[in-house]
């Protein structure tokens, strides 16, 4: 189920509050951005009860944060709190605890802004190029680049530039 959220074509936002852990986390690290309330803890918690990680915490935690610091969380159970964890990369976003909606809702609302074509191709080439030698991702992203040129938001993007207005994008 997890990987629906990764692989959905709109970006998908976790918004963390109050404590996050195992399975919530590995929730949390199957959307595309992590914004957390300063008040939040994440952390694992698997091996505190001896459960193993089954939704993809033991595969997408050590990507985002590094394998040893991956390990640390993985092996002692420990909870962080958000500072920490966006200091590690996992957080994306520290807000305040009476902002964190608000927050989510501003960074979405300004994606909504977007070429809906073009995010949705971004977000696809960034997550496919993940298992990629360097030389392939590239390619992968010249090919959807050509692709996109032809796209309605382009031409639209590049006349509201030309315009000095906002674009208002056809979604094609």
């Amino acid at each position: 189920m997890f990987r629906q959220v990764e692989l959905h074509p709109l970006p998908v936002v976790a918004a963390v509050n109050g404590l996050t852990i195992a399975g919530g986390l590995e929730l949390a690290l199957a959307c595309d951005f992590i914004v957390a309330s300063s008040t939040a803890r994440i952390a694992d918690g698997h091996a505190t009860y001896g459960l193993f990680p089954g939704a993809g915490g033991a595969v997408r935690l050590p990507r985002r944060i590094g394998t040893a610091r991956a390990k640390l969380l993985l092996f002692t159970g420990q909870s962080r709190t958000a500072v920490e964890m966006e200091q590690w990369g996992l957080v994306d976003v520290v807000a305040d605890p009476d902002a964190l909606e608000a927050d989510v809702q501003a960074i979405c609302a300004e994606i909504a802004q977007r070429s809906p074509v073009g995010v949705r191709r971004m977000k696809q080439v960034v997550n496919d190029q993940e298992s990629l030698p360097v030389d392939r991702g590239l390619r992968m992203e010249l090919d959807a680049c050509q692709i996109h040129l032809g796209t309605e938001d382009v031409a639209e993007g590049l006349a509201a530039f030309n315009d000095h207005r906002a674009p208002k994008f056809p979604g094609r």
